[in-house]
């Protein structure tokens, strides 16, 4: 009975297999997965802000949080939420926006589990009801991408991107900056880049929604009714 306890706490698969107190948070569902049993699902996790926090600390999908020290922890506040289908298998995703500099929180689905991962400051930008969303490591390297979930692992897709290098001249002592654009992987024309991007820039943002008990109990199931 003991080592049927311990499986059952917390299980660590580049997701966090979450649990409340009374143990299991989401029981592995049948095969063919019920919304009401995802949402509760959710909901437990996001009414346990020490999951959260437990989240931030020890999960990414592409590189880790900054270095914070525990004091920054502890007022560590998650501002707001949406609810939004990010890779289109009918199966949303809850996308969390935290205190910790911008840094976001995506919550996913899968196969009875809820898993956490986050994404650093300026990782997800301008978020897109499609998934979409813009990045930026600098103001000389920027892009879109979208994320890619399978089997409770995550990645990050880059849809386009934009590189500026900047290249010094020895005999003008100028510096020379030149740029590069790329649209799925494959260098492109500025023309082109430009057309497909103001393409993306047209779409549609989420919709963020404050987040607290009255609006995780109830605003969060009208939100996803209204998804599906």
């Amino acid at each position: 009975m003991k080592i049927f306890k311990c499986i059952f706490l917390i299980i660590i698969v580049i997701g966090i297999a979450l649990y409340s107190e009374n143990n299991l948070i989401v029981c592995h569902c049948d095969s063919i997965v019920k919304y009401n049993e995802i949402i509760k699902a959710y909901q437990v996790v996001l009414q346990d802000m020490d999951v959260i926090k437990k989240i931030y600390k020890e999960n990414n999908y592409y590189t880790k949080p900054f270095a914070y020290n525990d004091d920054d922890y502890d007022c560590f506040k998650v501002n707001f939420f949406t609810v939004i289908d990010m890779d289109g298998d009918n199966i949303p995703e809850v996308v969390l926006e935290t205190s910790m500099i911008g840094d976001i929180i995506v919550l996913y689905y899968y196969d009875g589990i809820i898993y956490g991962y986050t994404c650093p400051y300026r990782g997800m930008l301008r978020l897109k009801k499609d998934g979409t969303f813009e990045f930026s490591s600098g103001a000389a390297d920027n892009g879109k991408g979208q994320l890619e979930f399978s089997s409770g692992k995550c990645k990050k897709i880059e849809i386009w991107r934009e590189i500026w290098n900047n290249d010094y001249d020895f005999n003008s002592h100028t510096n020379i900056y030149t740029c590069e654009w790329y649209i799925y992987g494959q260098k492109v024309s500025e023309e082109e880049f430009d057309l497909f991007v103001n393409e993306q820039y047209e779409k549609e943002d989420v919709e963020w929604h404050e987040f607290n008990e009255d609006t995780i109990s109830e605003d969060f199931v009208i939100v996803w009714d209204n998804l599906n």
